[in-house]
């Protein structure tokens, strides 16, 4: 919604689970359990024009991998961020280089 909000056209959706871009894009989920949201979801990347939905590997995403850990620790339900936060611009960088992260 925020996408839409936004009036983008055009939107890329980074993702570690092949399952999730399966769900989304291709498999029947009548008697799935979370049908509900994925036809949710499925209805909201219907109003970008311009939707792609990719494939990452865990150790190319550091900056979600940041933002889960960080988010995990905020007491808000929802934020926002407009920009990117100054500690994450090296990560930012760092993914779209495809500098190589050793998995722990």
């Amino acid at each position: 919604m925020i996408a839409r909000t936004k009036q983008f056209n055009n939107l890329s959706c980074f993702t570690d689970s092949t399952l999730t871009i399966s769900l989304i894009k291709t498999e029947d989920i009548t008697f799935h359990r979370y049908a509900v949201v994925i036809k949710s979801i499925r209805n909201l990347l219907k109003l970008i024009p311009n939707v792609t939905i990719t494939h990452i590997l865990r150790e190319g995403n550091s900056v979600a991998d940041y933002l889960a850990k960080k988010g995990a620790q905020c007491a808000c339900n929802l934020k926002i961020l407009d920009s990117p936060l100054p500690e994450i611009k090296h990560l930012l960088l760092g993914d779209a280089l495809e500098v190589q992260h050793m998995r722990l």
